[in-house]
């Protein structure tokens, strides 16, 4: 299978991810679970309120690093967050969302101050730890 089906794959088994942002300001780590959905080409999308840490630290640095899959398959994403601002895209989203039913997703897309970004990723690392011999690979997208 290639590595790209097998990163989908753990996408479209978890609902949950841990993203890592920095504060520009104390230079500090802050890491959150969101819900996320994937998109063909490996990007993410999730959604926040305005008025999250995350939401503030995107605003200074869009950098962004997740954790996806806490079992024997994991992806290790980092790349870029741009807020979604095209009403089409964000209504198609949303609809990705509600088709993976993910946590809370009617309660969070539905406020006024929710955010949705779309992620474009930078480097992905695939692990397989359900194996006697590891299986660890990499993406590097330029």
């Amino acid at each position: 299978m290639r590595l790209t089906k097998k990163i989908q794959l753990v996408f479209a088994n978890n609902k949950l991810a841990t993203i890592s942002t920095i504060d520009m300001l104390s230079m500090a780590p802050e890491s959150a679970l969101v819900a996320f959905v994937e998109g063909d080409d490996l990007e993410l999308y999730f959604q926040t309120s305005m008025h999250s840490r995350k939401y503030q630290n995107i605003q200074r640095n869009s950098k962004v690093a997740f954790v996806i899959g806490f079992d024997m398959l994991t992806v290790q994403y980092e790349g870029y967050a741009e807020r979604i601002n095209n009403p089409t895209l964000i209504e198609k989203t949303k609809q990705l969302f509600f088709n993976k039913e993910s946590p809370s997703t009617p309660y969070y897309l539905n406020l006024p101050d929710t955010a949705i970004f779309k992620v474009t990723p930078k480097w992905v690392g695939y692990r397989d730890y359900s194996k006697s011999t590891p299986e660890i690979n990499e993406i590097v997208i330029f």
